[in-house]
């Protein structure tokens, strides 16, 4: 009869362990929120996102980073997609010593017709930009991406830095062909097919 108070008594110290362990590891195990600057280093506000113009500007605090801007991500694009990471390098040349560098690879592609049919053909736009850690610099570059079917696009890409964090802003026009076009364009078709007619008839 004695052991009964001494088995409840174990019983019950176990059982109170048990739950403490649980709860450690419960804590243990609890994911920790991300510090607010690691989740907001490259922070994109979309501007324009129409079937023939684009801007997109981003925030970077020279955190490593990277944003994917699509149909499905937040913000979202339905346009166009882009794809903008950056990171910090260390770059080492003999007798000079190191040096640090500022670094992003860009991706940008209208996915929205005409090129919605042609999107393997090459109109996507790749760039990758690099620039000294100073505090203050501005750069710009565009290209023009012509494709079949008499359309074409101009990128535009823009890094600034004025003594604090890094502004990147991408531009994108369509060209969208002018009604004088489209009437020269049939009145070089017709003359081409009259010349035709022509030889038939010779």
């Amino acid at each position: 009869m004695r052991l009964k108070p001494i088995v409840l008594s174990m019983a019950l110290s176990l059982a109170t362990l048990a739950a403490g362990n649980a709860h450690a590891f419960a804590a243990a195990s609890k994911p920790s929120a991300l510090p607010a600057s690691l989740a907001l280093d490259l922070t994109p506000t979309v501007i324009t996102d129409t079937a023939t113009d684009l801007k997109v500007q981003w925030t970077w605090d020279l955190l490593n980073a990277s944003s994917t801007l699509n149909l499905f991500s937040t913000p979202k694009l339905v346009n166009w997609n882009v794809s903008l990471a950056s990171y910090t390098k260390s770059v080492s040349v003999p007798d000079l010593g190191s040096f640090a560098m500022l670094a992003a690879t860009l991706d940008a592609q209208h996915v929205s017709a005409p090129h919605s049919g042609d999107a393997g053909t090459g109109d996507a736009f790749h760039y990758v930009w690099v620039q000294s850690n100073v505090s203050s610099f501005s750069g710009s570059t565009t290209s023009l991406l012509a494709h079949a079917g008499a359309h074409s696009d101009t990128y535009t890409f823009d890094a600034v830095r004025t003594g604090g964090d890094v502004q990147f802003t991408l531009t994108a026009v369509h060209a969208v062909p002018e009604p004088e076009t489209y009437a020269m364009l049939l009145a070089g078709l017709g003359l081409v097919g009259a010349a035709a007619r022509r030889r038939r008839m010779r």
